[in-house]
């Protein structure tokens, strides 16, 4: 090597030379090693460990969420059913209001007669 530098060899010529041969070479085997196909390289491995950690906490999220909804779901029938109870009650306090009302307007009718024959009653006492 020392008779090279002795001899005056060209470096500014090889030296680019060696540049332009060695960097594609170098991306080459690096882009080659990332897309190799198999799972095992470090990007695609943390790629699909990271897909994984995700489809695992999508599914406890299903789950959670089927749990949620089956829950709902037992509320839901829970409260219809206690509307139904209620309708019926409604309807049973109206029919019970409308019986009384009936009740309250034939009282008031039979207390004005008592009320007009208790008047005529003592209007026939002073007569007398």
């Amino acid at each position: 090597m020392i008779s090279l530098i002795a001899a005056g060899f060209p470096w500014a010529i090889a030296l680019p030379i060696v540049g332009v041969v060695a960097t594609p070479l170098l991306s080459y085997l690096v882009s080659r090693r990332k897309s190799s196909g198999r799972i095992d390289t470090s990007e695609a491995q943390s790629l699909w460990d990271e897909a994984a950690a995700q489809r695992e906490a999508y599914r406890e999220e299903a789950t959670q969420l089927r749990e949620e909804a089956k829950a709902l779901r037992a509320e839901v029938a829970a409260l219809r059913a206690e509307v139904l109870e209620l309708t019926s009650s409604l309807a049973q306090l109206r029919s019970e209001a409308a019986a009384t009302t009936a009740e309250l307007a034939r009282l008031a009718v039979e207390r004005a007669a008592m009320v007009a024959e208790i008047a005529s009653l003592g209007e026939h006492k002073n007569d007398k």
